[in-house]
């Protein structure tokens, strides 16, 4: 009964070890995710409350300089209407006393103009009279001299049409030869251009060939080059993948086989206890069995003595059970941290491999653009 006894405690207390572990790392969980969220909330705050500072501030300093910016339009509008104003002011200051000014500058002319007239008029009444009897002899005097200047001016347009006539001629004939030798050498200056336009054309036509071919060329290689690397991409994760899956199906084989020996060493540990508590229950059968037929042979010499000794068995047998109880709680509770130990090992060796993964795809895609 008390062997019965120990092992259901013993199986209590194992139950009891796993829950607390499980409620332990429920804990753990929850209390690391409620920081995380604590912490993400806490710089989601600060960070709003930047970002409202800023734009706070940058709302502000807009403010300050469209303010600035509408007084200093102010200031300076207002101060061009005072000067409008104030020109406005002075030129109409400057014509009332240009109007005063030239009214009597003018004046004084009038009076000094009238003065003049009346002495000139005076003077030309006397001169007209001389002017007449010049005007008379001047006349007869031009009138000969005309008549003589007409007489030779005709003479002079007939020698002058019998000159012009020769020379026109001679003119016509030089024009004439000019004409053809000018032509000439405009066919060959113009033959000349030609042979030069069209050379141009040709080796332009020649650059511009070479130049697209050129250019062809290139991007043909460039889509060739970008084909390459798409495929290299591709194979690279191609690869990348086959070596993710083979790492993967190693480590799942690596965690079955752990399980599976772990599995094993539970079964042959509940397998040993077994037999150990089988063999002890046995041993305890026959043991009462002979202690029985022992004790009804020596019941009234040795009465004293087995009570005795039945008294430090006892004493034995619940030290004994103490201490095993105690050793298997320990035994127990140091598989199941190194369990746990193996669990958060093998999750924390599956979480870098993701992130390699993650790290090798983005660096083949930053090689592959």
């Amino acid at each position: 009964v008390v062997k019965i006894q120990s092992v259901f405690r013993g199986a209590l207390c194992r139950k009891e070890a796993e829950r607390r572990a499980v409620s332990a790392i429920v804990l753990q969980r929850t209390w690391r995710m409620h920081s995380h969220h604590m912490m993400y909330i806490s710089t989601k705050e600060s960070a709003l409350k930047a970002q409202a500072l800023f734009r706070a501030y940058a709302c502000v300093r807009q403010y300050h300089a469209m303010r600035e910016g509408v007084i200093c339009i102010q200031r300076l509008y207002r101060s061009h209407v005072e000067k409008q104003r104030h020109h406005a002011k002075r030129d109409s200051a400057a014509i009332v006393m240009q109007c005063a000014i030239r009214g009597y500058i003018a004046r004084e002319r009038f009076v000094e103009t009238m003065k003049l007239i009346a002495c000139i008029t005076f003077h030309l009444i006397r001169l007209e009279e001389q002017k007449h009897e010049a005007a008379a002899v001047t006349v007869q005097r031009h009138w000969r001299r005309a008549k003589i200047r007409a007489d030779h001016k005709s003479m002079c347009d007939g020698a002058i049409m019998i000159q012009r006539t020769v020379r026109m001629f001679v003119q016509s004939k030089r024009f004439a030869l000019r004409v053809r030798s000018v032509v000439k050498i405009q066919s060959v200056f113009r033959g000349a251009l030609c042979r030069k336009e069209a050379e141009r054309r040709a080796v332009s036509a020649i650059v511009l060939q070479r130049t697209w071919r050129m250019h062809s060329h290139h991007m043909m290689y460039i889509s060739t080059k970008e084909s390459a690397l798409k495929a290299q991409a591709l194979f690279r994760a191609y690869a990348c993948v086959r070596q993710y899956h083979a790492m993967r199906e190693g480590v799942i084989c690596i965690q079955r086989l752990y399980r599976s020996h772990v599995e094993k060493q539970r079964h042959h540990a509940k397998r040993d206890s077994a037999a150990i508590v089988m063999q002890c229950a046995i041993r305890g059968y026959i043991a009462r069995e002979r202690f029985v037929e022992t004790m009804k042979l020596i019941a009234c010499i040795t009465f004293h003595l087995i009570r005795l000794e039945e008294q430090k068995h006892e004493a034995a047998a619940v030290t004994v059970q103490r201490h095993w109880r105690r050793a298997k709680i320990r035994a127990d509770h140091k598989s199941m941290c190194d369990g746990a130990i193996m669990i958060q090992r093998t999750v924390r060796m599956f979480v870098q491999s993701k992130r390699f993964a993650l790290r090798v795809r983005s660096v083949v895609k930053i090689q592959s653009v």
